[in-house]
């Protein structure tokens, strides 16, 4: 118990008041700081991560009705993931346009709609409204303090959130596990959703079914056929329009060359340096279960954050991985962290309730600081004035060319200035022959009718480098003296580069 002269001065309202306060300044630092970010991110006109562009070109392809899985000779190249982020950026561009700002869009929202989830699960884990309040404060404030673990990627035009979102959604739905016909349909359909809009969310697909099958086995059976049914039609359809195209990319990233797999045992600390605890939930978790206090929610919820962190670091020893791989984990560590606390909060309190005070204030007391060593320095994730001025300066270039241009890492640049509607993306071929798949980047230039190329010098000086391969096509014409780097840490690209088609 708290000593008497400290809960004789607790119980003044004025005390109570600054405790408060002080437990939710680290909360408030967190939240505040990445609205701020984002709403200096958001408006950049320049990619803050140098796949957005060819992200919204995929949309774009969409609503003009051109193939997103073909073969790579006809010009372009995808990224090896399902259609369902793109059809959602697309639906963005109504309001936005087709811009960066329309992927943007739909991740930071879908961020937003995944926080409010998890916070509704943890209050309810809560042993009273008022813990439970405060709970879903540092629960949010712990995601947000996660941005820098994952390269400030949640509000990147890529499928990460909105992929967990639907896994979210659908652990939601499944609650204890136990699937009658209408939860397991609905269970089922989301996480469908989910691996349509990336592919890693087959694994958290599996626990969720596993789960529901150890809790009942004819609901289990119920998930895993709607999961199946509800993957199996799209795939066989697209399958039939693409002759085979859509497998094939989906597949190809399983045969990248991988980092040494001991990296991997050292992977989780990406996660422990941003939810210190995590190491004390190994013991929590089965402390809780033998004392009978671990509800099935709370265990569900457990296992898909265990699923999370062993995903992400094996996916962290392969080649081209960025800091969006730690997404999952970043999102689910703090509140499910909070509901097991809840847990054994309500468990202290039937068992020992002269010591649940005490216990409770503590856990919101160390909650609270651990989120303090998190703060960070938010400059390295805010667009300078520099990033606008690049912006105008690039597209002021590829709209003077008067047509015919391709930008390498930028697609949508040269499609607003009039260029072809193939516009290879180096990224994309460059990522495939990584993996076996015979791709020639330089070919799909030409393939594309480009008259003029714009490039970065990203991966100057490795094997990826373009310009080397291009001198027998094309003609080194110019180099200007800006760059067009993003903000992501690894981004570093040189002079844009123009290039003339040599007369052949």
């Amino acid at each position: 118990m708290l000593p008497r002269s400290i809960r004789t001065l607790l119980e003044r309202p004025s005390a109570r008041t600054i405790a408060l306060g002080l437990l939710l300044l680290p909360v408030a630092w967190h939240t505040v700081t990445l609205g701020r970010v984002f709403c200096a991110r958001f408006p950049c006109p320049l990619d803050i991560e140098y796949l957005e562009s060819a992200h919204v070109y995929h949309a774009w392809r969409l609503a003009h009705g051109l193939p997103l899985y073909a073969d790579p000779a006809s010009g372009f190249a995808t990224f090896p993931y399902p259609p369902l982020y793109w059809l959602a950026l697309e639906c963005a561009a109504a309001l936005f346009g087709f811009t960066d700002q329309a992927g943007r869009a739909v991740s930071i929202a879908s961020l937003l709609l995944a926080m409010a989830i998890l916070a509704w699960q943890v209050a309810r884990a809560a042993p009273s409204r008022l813990v439970g309040a405060a709970f879903v404060a540092i629960a949010v404030a712990g995601i947000c303090a996660g941005y820098p673990a994952c390269d400030g990627s949640y509000d990147w035009t890529r499928s990460d959130t909105m992929a967990m979102l639907f896994t979210i959604v659908a652990a939601a739905i499944a609650r204890d596990g136990l699937m009658p016909p209408l939860r397991a349909l609905a269970t089922g359909v989301a996480l469908a959703l989910s691996i349509y809009t990336k592919q890693s969310g087959t694994v958290f697909a599996i626990w969720l079914v596993v789960f529901a099958f150890w809790r009942d086995r004819a609901g289990g059976l119920r998930v895993a056929a709607v999961v199946a049914l509800s993957c199996a039609v799209p795939f066989a359809v697209l399958e039939a329009k693409t002759g085979g195209w859509f497998l094939v990319w989906l597949l190809y990233p399983g045969h990248q060359p991988l980092y040494s797999w001991w990296g991997a045992l050292g992977a989780p600390m990406t996660l422990v340096l941003r939810a210190p605890f995590l190491p004390f939930l190994v013991w929590l978790v089965p402390a809780l279960s033998k004392r009978q206090w671990l509800r099935p929610t709370t265990a569900l919820w457990a296992g898909l954050l265990l699923v999370s962190v062993v995903g992400s670091s094996l996916l962290s020893v392969k080649y081209f991985t960025v800091g969006n791989i730690w997404i999952p984990g970043l999102l689910l560590a703090w509140p499910v962290g909070l509901m097991l606390a809840g847990d054994w909060l309500s468990g202290s309190r039937s068992h020992e309730p002269a010591r649940a005070p005490a216990v409770t204030a503590g856990v919101l007391a160390l909650s609270s600081a651990l989120l303090v060593p998190l703060v960070y320095d938010i400059s390295p994730f805010l667009p300078n004035a520099d990033r606008w001025q690049a912006a105008e300066r690039l597209d002021g270039i590829a709209r003077a060319l008067e047509g015919g241009v391709v930008v390498a890492t930028d697609p949508m640049v040269g499609i607003r200035a009039g260029g072809p509607v193939q516009q290879p993306i180096l990224a994309t071929y460059e990522d495939a022959r990584s993996a076996g798949m015979q791709t020639d980047y330089v070919a799909a230039l030409v393939a594309s009718g480009a008259r003029w190329v714009l490039t970065t010098d990203r991966y100057s000086g490795t094997e990826h480098a373009p310009e080397p391969r291009m001198l027998r096509y094309f003609t080194r014409e110019r180099t200007y003296d800006f760059d067009i780097h993003s903000l992501a840490s690894w981004d570093r690209p040189k002079n844009v580069v123009l290039w003339r088609r040599a007369a052949e």
